[in-house]
């Protein structure tokens, strides 16, 4: 598994914000990892969306939390689907082969994860392309620089091109 989203901003730069969830993607297998992830989890974490559709699936696990907080964990099998259909990041073996192993500190605890490497994780937030992805794109910019093989590699990345 491969840890996306606003965590992983916190291997490309030392800029950390907040996010409700932690995202994971996983490449699709021939049986479906996220059962396998499902029957994983503590039991005081629920299953809140469960969606498997060919090449991709998505699903949201939820732990509540007091006074009515909830954290939540997001995983994407197969593909990272953005806004709108033609918005489709394919998990390969070519990106889980170059994500690269990382310590990310997580309320005062460090875990080691995997993450994409840089071009992957900017081609996805370039993607989702929310407020927060916006703050987070400027500040990898601002900070690591573009890279040089970016187009390419989104043509070669984005399922869908035009």
């Amino acid at each position: 598994m491969v840890l996306i989203g606003g965590y992983a901003l916190r291997a490309f730069t030392s800029f950390s914000r907040y996010t409700r969830d932690c995202d994971f993607v996983l490449k699709r297998a021939e049986s479906w990892s996220l059962d396998r992830i499902q029957k994983l989890l503590s039991k005081d974490m629920s299953t809140d969306t469960c969606e498997k559709q060919g090449t991709h699936g998505f699903m949201r696990c939820i732990k509540l939390l007091g006074a009515g907080a909830k954290i939540s964990i997001d995983f994407m099998e197969g593909e990272v689907r953005g806004r709108t259909d033609e918005q489709v990041f394919v998990v390969t073996e070519k990106f889980l082969q170059k994500a690269n192993k990382v310590k990310i500190t997580i309320a005062r605890e460090e875990y080691e994860m995997y993450v994409p490497d840089y071009t992957d994780y900017l081609i996805l937030k370039l993607m989702s392309a929310r407020p927060s992805d916006i703050r987070d794109i400027a500040t990898l910019v601002w900070k690591r620089g573009i890279p040089h093989d970016l187009k390419e590699e989104a043509k070669k990345t984005l399922a869908y091109r035009r």
